[in-house]
């Protein structure tokens, strides 16, 4: 055996000083040279291993810490390990930071808390063992003072809570009672009334001490002291403190009990509270279509003073607009906001308003300021007009113009802040903001519009909003105005034809003539053959009504069902025979006409090239159908036009009169203000511009839901397949809503899964088809007490259904709506043959299981929404940990398995190494099912040779006998020889036999001298002097009879043991304990089946390449793609398999023949197993 190290294995090296630099040398044996590694454990934090020193500078610690590792000395001869221990000491104590005495936890840092107010300020002390993970706690120890009420302290040292007053007595009310004397007769309820006008306290007005004497305070103030003692566990720093509670009407101007001077009031202290909001930012979902009610809350009792009153702001705290929800209001008294939430086809809808609330005293007051736009006003001004507004202040005292300047008013949408007024026009006010107005609706031109034009093309806008700008002045200047008669939406197509030597030739051009149709100079008609004509084109030149050719009897004249045309040749001009021979402009200005005809509207005819014409009619239902702009040019039988959509978002705006400059493309010319619109603006006012107005606003966010019924929908299909029986189920129903963040809850309604599956309520359907029964536990097959029929007569006639059909309801979890579902799933019965699944567990102290719980249990690690069916057994987080040893091998009786686990078995330990992740597909191609995040296990007894297994055994050279007299002693202790015992105990010796017997209290051992030895054991023991002169005391069990044995240290090798050959006579064949030979032990108790093997290992993972079986303890299983995020977590929290001990004695058989239990099998210590 190698000796590398001077040191034996378990010894405490040396004991570190935190916060300090080692060069520690590791105690290898004199002139050995070797590598050295550490295989297990960890050294202390901050140092590292180079070479064969420990170095580095020694982190904190939150306490005396024991650091242990294994050390592995390697030399060219071979290896041995070593395991030794660092012991880092030095914790510290914990320093206060917060200073002692008077706090300030009241507004701005002040050394007093006004009562009713919040309380949220932390108590500082550090320790800088912080870092090495020692976390400081707070508390107030028994005698050391109390809080005020309402106020609490957290383990964290955080002091949080309102302060409540404290609340005084009048003394003159002392007797209490009740009183027959009229109204404020006797002070109670602090119904004492001034007679001089003052409220809270009485000043004479006569000589001094002569009249009334002064009030008490209604409120108390109190100092509260206490002490706080902070802690690391270990060492405990206590230090004192206080708070002073004041009550609000202390701070009142006619207080005549204040002292100047204090140090701790100043002259802007004020008992007028500002309010503080409770209520939080996000208010949750409401329903459209109902009655609501939403309450929003301040700190407030009766014992503050001024009532509280609450307004809409016009913008939010990100400068939005802010708005409430369709159909509420805000009360402005009670704060709540009410109403009835109309229908809303959307599916949510989002709200977001700002509410100020202001104590409001004698001196403040609320006005809201109301004024309506005089005309409109065009973007990028700076002032505009409104109708004349109260300036005398006459109804409510406010001056509401002269009110506004400095002041932020909601325009529309936008926020402006108002610069100046002008009140000098007896017709309207000007009022000036300092930011350019901007459009309410933007009216932006979608291309350039040419002076002369009655027009100008703009991005569409909605019915509504084109509503809005009906008959509305587009005010340029005041020289260069436009009135907007009406909007009409256009289409844009470009026609392309595709033969490139013929001319462009539009089916439908010109138009052919018509009787009663009012023809101008400069129209192109075909004077058609069928209406009488020549079939030439002409042109228009005296404008006229087209006629109808009459008879003798003024009827007219009709040729083959077409009427006759009456053409006078005077208002017309030939131009040519065929289209072909028009001029090209000729053949635009024809070819408008007709469209213009075709779309009722003037059309727009843009020539890009020979081949390519653009075209603008107005958009309809018949001119967006790309059919019929196609059939125009070319007609129903030619397919050489293509039509291909441009745009159809923009519209024709038709003004009263010609452009006069151009409109270029992309200018907006919208609107900011229309003329009778209106602004209003809630402001609250004081008497005197010294009195502070005390308010909060606060933003709220409300989701308005909309009708949603039936928008659910099921995605998984009613058929869902086929099931192997005994199979591990990865199913999973899912229906989807339209309802915003929620999820859906599933449960069956009607019917039944196969015995061993049940629907979890997130639709995952866990667990496996129970093949075969017991009386607690049904199978496939199952006889109800019901009458029962067969299909035939003869052997194989008769079938028993596999199918099972069963209603799912899949709702959301506001429970707004609920669908249901006929699902089938079908069973398939492969054969008779049950199998089972072998894992091994070991059996963990309690420090590493907790160590393990904790790490597993750990959300910031384990995401839960990152897990995949966390609420099945099988998969999700694996709270213990197994490791597969075989799967899919027949579940027969108990006793093959212990067979099986007879050679080849033995304790030891396993070595844990890297996490590792690998992906689980259905099949080579197939979408990822889940991810699993495993441990990789190394058995030190396993060959290291790729494709080469370990050898089952070896011979040694042992001499030791094996003989056929071995006893297997009883397994338990004969409790049946009770009493059966005797007196005497025979000892052999080398030439006689001697006894050692009792009697009453001595024993009398016979000695090989004829003489006996008494042994007083009266006390049940007896002093033995030893050579060097020492005594030792020997203590003594006694009992009357003989149910104990001693027992040999391994089991008794039995003749039905395969291990041991007849003509074996030493103990020279050892059996080596690795996985390829257990497995290839469990695999001769039966038949197995492969598919058994989870579905990650039959997965061809990077390199296309199946795992098959892997020695592997999986962590947790995770949905496609998270297992990158969950490995990065666990090395970030820092969990090291390595310091598992995982010592393994035993199989774990999830079930046997006839019984589903799982059962243990130790492993029997044979002598001959390694």
């Amino acid at each position: 055996m190698l000796n590398l190290w001077n040191v034996t294995t378990g010894t405490r090296l040396q004991t570190l000083i935190e916060r300090s630099q080692v060069n520690i040398l590791l105690p290898l044996a004199n002139g050995v040279t070797a590598d050295i590694e550490i295989i297990s454990g960890s050294i202390p934090t901050g140092t590292r291993l180079e070479n064969s020193i420990i170095t580095g500078t020694v982190f904190e610690v939150a306490y005396d810490t024991i650091f242990r590792a294994v050390f592995r000395a390697t030399t060219d001869t071979g290896f041995q390990d070593c395991t030794i221990e660092f012991v880092v000491t030095g914790p510290d104590s914990p320093n206060w930071q917060t200073n002692a005495g008077l706090l300030p936890v009241g507004s701005n840092n002040s050394l007093f808390i006004l009562d009713n107010e919040i309380i949220d300020y932390q108590l500082v002390a550090t320790d800088t063992d912080l870092s090495a993970g020692d976390t400081l706690s707070y508390f107030i120890a028994d005698g050391d003072g109390v809080l005020p009420v309402g106020i609490t302290l957290s383990d964290t040292g955080k002091l949080q809570g309102t302060t409540e007053p404290l609340i005084s007595l009048d003394k003159r009310a002392i007797g209490g009672g009740y009183d027959s004397f009229a109204y404020a007769g006797v002070p109670m309820d602090y119904s004492v009334v001034s007679s001089n006008g003052y409220s809270s306290f009485y000043y004479d007005t006569v000589d001094y001490g002569y009249s009334e004497p002064t009030a008490n305070l209604r409120k108390l103030n109190r100092y509260y002291p206490f002490a706080v003692t902070v802690t690391d566990g270990e060492n405990f720093v206590r230090r004192e403190f206080k708070i002073y509670l004041v009550g609000d009407d202390y701070l009142k101007a006619d207080n005549t009990v204040m002292q100047a001077s204090t140090g701790v009031f100043t002259a802007d202290n004020t008992n007028v509270r500002t309010p503080v909001w409770i209520t939080p930012k996000d208010l949750g979902f409401k329903r459209a279509n109902n009655y609501t009610t939403i309450y929003l809350e301040i700190v407030d009792n009766w014992t503050l003073e001024g009532a509280v009153v609450y307004t809409l702001e016009d913008v939010n705290d990100d400068l939005t607009p802010s708005e409430l929800p369709p159909g509420l209001t805000l009360d402005s008294q009670t704060g709540e906001v009410v109403g009835r939430i109309p229908y809303q086809p959307a599916i949510t809808q989002n709200y977001k308003f700002t509410v100020r609330a202001t104590r409001i005293t004698t001196d403040l007051d609320t006005v809201t300021i109301f004024a309506n736009f005089y005309e409109d006003v065009l973007l990028g001004n700076t002032s505009f007009k409104i109708n004349k507004i109260d300036l005398t202040g006459d109804i409510d005292g406010v001056n509401d113009l002269f009110e506004l300047v400095g002041k932020k008013i909601l325009l529309g949408t936008r926020q402006y802040t108002v610069t100046n007024v002008d009140a000098r026009n007896v017709l309207y006010d000007v009022i000036f903001v300092q930011e350019t107005l901007a459009p309410s609706i933007n009216l932006q031109l979608s291309r350039t519009a040419i002076a002369g034009q009655d027009h100008f093309f703009v991005s569409r806008l909605s019915e509504a909003n084109k509503s809005k700008y009906d008959n509305r002045t587009l005010k340029f200047s005041n020289t260069e105005s436009y009135t907007i008669n009406n909007f009409t939406p256009y289409i844009e197509w470009q026609v392309t034809q595709t033969t490139s030597t013929d001319p462009f030739l539009p089916a439908q051009s010109p138009r052919i003539i018509k009787v009663g149709t009012n023809y101008y100079v400069g129209d192109f008609v075909i004077n058609t053959v069928e209406t009488g004509g020549d079939g030439k084109i002409y042109k228009c030149t005296t404008a006229h009504a087209v006629a109808a050719q009459v008879d003798e009897f003024g009827d007219n004249i009709i040729v083959s069902n077409i009427v006759q045309i009456d053409f006078i040749d005077a208002n017309w001009l030939e131009v040519a025979e065929t289209l072909e021979e028009l001029s090209v402009a000729d053949r635009i200005t024809a070819t408008k006409q007709s469209l213009e005809e075709e779309y009722n509207g003037t059309a727009y005819i843009t020539v890009i090239d020979n081949l390519n014409w653009r075209i603008r009619v107005p958009s309809t239902a018949y001119s967006r159908i790309k059919s019929n702009i196609q059939s125009f040019f070319s007609g129903s039988d030619s397919s050489d036009i293509i039509a291909t959509l441009i745009r159809d978002n923009e519209d024709k705006v038709t003004i009263d009169t010609n452009l006069s400059s151009q409109l270029n493309n992309g200018r907006n010319i919208g609107i900011a203000l229309f003329a009778k619109d209106s602004f209003f603006k809630n402001i609250i006012v004081a008497s005197s511009d010294e009195v502070d107005i005390p308010s909060t606003a606060k933003t709220f966010e409300v989701r308005i839901i909309g009708e949603i019924d039936s928008n659910i929908k099921w995605i998984t299909p009613t058929d869902l397949g086929k099931i192997n029986a005994n199979f591990t189920s990865t199913l999973k129903l899912i229906a989807e809503t339209t309802v915003p963040d929620t999820t859906m809850l599933y449960s069956v309604k009607k019917g039944k899964l196969p015995f061993g599956l049940t629907l979890n309520y997130d639709g995952e359907i866990i667990g496996s088809a129970r093949q075969f029964g017991s009386v607690n536990k049904p199978g496939l097959t199952v006889f109800e007490n019901l009458a029962v029929s067969w299909d035939g007569k003869l052997p194989g006639d008769t079938t028993f259904d596999r199918s099972y059909k069963f209603t799912v309801e899949a709702r959301d979890r506001f429970n707004y709506t609920a669908i249901e579902r006929e699902f089938t799933l079908e069973v398939v019965d492969l054969n008779r043959t049950q199998y089972t699944d072998i894992y091994m567990r070991p059996m963990l102290s309690d420090e590493q299981r907790r160590y393990y719980k904790n790490f597993v249990s750990n959300p910031e690690v384990f995401n839960p929404s990152k897990i995949y069916r966390p609420s099945d057994a099988t998969f999700g987080i694996q709270t213990n940990l197994d490791m597969l040893v075989y799967a899919g091998v027949e579940a027969t009786t108990i006793d093959k398995f212990v067979a099986a686990a007879a050679k080849n078995h033995k304790r030891k330990k396993y070595i844990l190494g890297e996490i590792k992740s690998a992906v689980a597909k259905p099949n080579a191609t197939g979408d990822t099912i889940y991810e699993v995040i495993y441990i990789d296990v190394k058995d030190p007894a396993n060959s290291t040779v790729t494709n080469k297994n370990t050898a089952v055994s070896f011979k040694t050279a042992s001499k030791e006998k094996i003989t056929v007299d071995s006893v297997q002693y009883a397994a338990v202790d004969d409790a049946t020889r009770f009493r059966a015992g005797y007196n005497e105990l025979a000892v052999g010796t080398r030439a006689s036999v001697r006894f050692v017997f009792s009697q009453l209290d001595e024993i009398i051992i016979d000695t090989r001298v004829p003489a006996e030895e008494e042994l007083n054991v009266d006390n049940q023991d007896f002093e033995v002097t030893v050579r060097d002169g020492g005594l030792v005391n020997v203590q003594l069990q006694k009992g009357d009879s003989e149910p104990y044995r001693f027992r040999p240290k391994t089991n008794t090798i039995k003749t039905d043991s395969n291990a041991i050959n007849i003509s074996q006579t030493t103990d020279s064949i050892k059996y080596i304990s690795s996985i390829d030979n257990m497995r290839a032990n469990i695999k001769t108790i039966g038949d197995e089946e492969r598919n058994y093997l989870p579905l990650w290992m039959r997965t061809a993972q990077e390199g296309f390449q199946e795992l098959d079986y892997v020695t592997a303890i999986p962590i947790c299983y995770c949905k496609p793609g998270e297992s990158a995020t969950i490995i990065n977590n666990i090395k970030n929290y820092g969990f090291d398999p390595k310091t598992i001990n995982y010592d393994i004695d035993r199989y774990i058989v999830k079930r046997t023949e006839n019984s589903d239990v799982e059962k243990f099998v130790l492993f029997a210590n044979y002598q001959f197993n390694v």
